[in-house]
């Protein structure tokens, strides 16, 4: 099978979603991005699909409650020992 041609930009017509796909740039710490491939290759999709998957869904979750308690687990704990 040939493999599909993607310029940098350009639109992918061929999609499950029904919608064509336009490349896109985002910043994330290299720890986002290892988290975010792995889960990607646990999921058997590639990252633009993982992505299209969980944007569809953000509905569903309570980003902000998942953003806090992700952050507080990085601060020390305030308990003296």
């Amino acid at each position: 099978m040939p493999a599909l041609s993607r310029p940098m930009g350009g639109r992918t017509p061929h999609t499950p979603w029904g919608s064509s796909k336009v490349q896109r740039t985002i910043s994330i710490t290299d720890e986002a991005w290892e988290l975010w491939t792995a889960a990607a290759m646990k999921a058997g999709v590639n990252r633009s699909e993982l992505f299209e998957v969980m944007a569809r869904s953000v509905g569903q979750l309570d980003v902000l409650h998942l953003r806090t308690g992700l952050l507080s687990d990085l601060m020390p704990s305030s308990s003296g020992g």
